[in-house]
């Protein structure tokens, strides 16, 4: 900016100091600075960022009408310009610049009006956050993979654990249906309040209400509940407690909830067990759920178990949900020796 131009306006003329920290600070600025004056569509002067910025020399920008730089939001930027002429000051992020390449960046701009000898005009701030945007288009894409994930893994945790369980519960009580009599009417309504439970299962799912899955109980009633229900006529469970419960953050106890849950159901359709053991442990750092069962067993490490594709969701959504609370899974099991899952999620 040129020394008549700051010199310019009778009482508003500067030092030499003041002049060299101004001119110091336009210069340098890390943000494009334009001096405009709207009333006659003219850029007055620009620091070296608007010109890397936009692609224009100095020269080139100064000799351009404000409209070229705005070319499709002219009523807009004037619109703005007396909001700044009447408050002194303002701020947007609507407006885009428009480059020599004619591209448009989106800009963030915050500007203040000013005297000078040849009226009033604007000082503007002008701020390309095209890479920002960039970067929280990115963000909010990671999220709604994120949602759709934790979406799969609800709905896989809910209906499939739910229908999981009416199968299992259909089938040991086809005995007592044959049989007939009272306790056939006891099964039956078993069968019945899975369901039930499944479809409210379901809803909160779909429509994400967000209430507790353990449903007023703690933890450990919660995952006692779930021990008991896995009991059958041809299946013990047992459950243990051991430590000190405390109130956990309400991810973790989800979480070891799914786990166990999704353990159950693996070892109702796989194992063909008769005795399960569903332990947790409370510590002053971690709680720790373990559920073993002496079924059929498997081999960890064939790739079909972790294989969405083979029906291996329910290991691989185990496994998501410890290491997205910063805890770990090991599952442990040979052929013919029984699976033990351990879940470790910090407390």
């Amino acid at each position: 900016m040129t020394q008549s131009r700051l010199a310019a306006g009778g009482s508003h003329s500067t030092s030499s100091h003041d002049e060299e920290l101004y001119r110091t600070v336009f210069e340098h600025s890390n943000d494009a600075i334009f001096v405009i004056d709207p009333a006659a569509d003219r850029i007055v002067d620009v620091n070296p960022r608007a010109c890397s910025m936009l692609g224009y020399s100095h020269d080139e920008l100064t000799a351009l009408p404000i409209s070229a730089v705005h070319p499709n939001e002219m009523p807009a930027l004037r619109a703005f310009a007396q909001a700044v002429f009447d408050n002194g000051r303002g701020w947007t992020n609507e407006l885009t610049c428009q480059t020599k390449d004619g591209i448009n960046l989106p800009a963030e701009i915050s500007a203040s009006s000013i005297e000078v000898a040849q009226g009033k005009q604007i000082i503007a701030i002008v701020r390309d956050i095209s890479e920002r945007m960039q970067a929280e288009a990115v963000e909010r894409e990671l999220a709604l993979v994120e949602e759709r994930n934790r979406l799969a893994r609800e709905i896989h945790d809910s209906l499939a654990q739910g229908l999981t369980a009416i199968i299992w519960q259909l089938n040991a009580s086809e005995l007592s249906v044959k049989a007939g009599g009272e306790q056939a009417l006891e099964s039956l309504e078993s069968v019945r309040e899975l369901a039930r439970e499944c479809l409210q299962e379901a809803r909160r799912s779909v429509w994400d209400l967000r209430t507790g899955p353990l449903k007023g109980l703690s933890l450990a009633q919660a995952l006692e509940q779930e021990t008991m229900r896995a009991a059958g006529a041809t299946i013990q469970t047992m459950f243990n407690a051991t430590g000190d419960e405390r109130a956990l953050p309400g991810g973790v106890e989800a979480a070891l909830l799914r786990i166990c849950q999704e353990s159950l159901a693996n070892i109702l359709k796989h194992a063909n067990a008769t005795r399960v053991t569903v332990t947790v442990s409370f510590d002053e750092s971690e709680v720790r759920l373990t559920v073993t069962d002496d079924g059929m067993g498997f081999d960890p490490s064939s790739p079909g178990r972790w294989s969405k594709d083979r029906g291996g969701f329910g290991l691989v959504s185990m496994r998501e949900r410890a290491q997205l609370l910063g805890g770990t899974l090991r599952i442990s099991s040979e052929v013919g020796q029984g699976t033990t899952v351990e879940a470790g999620l910090p407390a």
